[in-house]
């Protein structure tokens, strides 16, 4: 049962992932996007940077607490089961340890950014 459900939710999620695709599919576009275009400059990077910095420091919570509670309620589960247990700190603890490197990442980003630019974000 557990195999059927995970390849309905892969099936799902790739569905998902790719239906913008299959939408845009039928927009008539020119013949290249880059005919008309204009060098690439600094100010692209550090709005790239900018852009998934602030994507980061989005996500991370978000998956932080999926992971601590998963973690949290396996633990209960578990009962005496100490294999399991072990498994439910050691993801809870991957939780932690995933949310610090994620904001630790975009502390150091928005550091280089304001090296680079001298501008601050005020993503943190």
């Amino acid at each position: 049962m557990f195999r059927y459900s995970t390849k309905i939710f892969f099936a799902i999620l790739a569905i998902w992932a790719f239906s913008p695709l299959f939408v845009v599919a039928q927009v008539s576009q020119p013949a290249s996007a880059f005919a008309n275009s204009e060098p690439i400059e600094l100010s692209d990077l550090t709005a790239v940077i900018y852009q998934f910095t602030n994507f980061l420091i989005g996500v991370a919570p978000i998956i932080a607490v999926i992971f601590i509670v998963w973690g949290g309620i396996t633990y209960m589960a578990a009962g005496a089961d100490s294999e399991r247990a072990a498994r439910a700190r050691s993801r809870i603890f991957h939780g932690f340890i995933g949310a610090i490197i994620i904001f630790g990442v975009g502390v150091l980003l928005s550091t280089a950014l304001y090296f680079i630019t001298g501008l601050s974000t005020g993503v943190l």
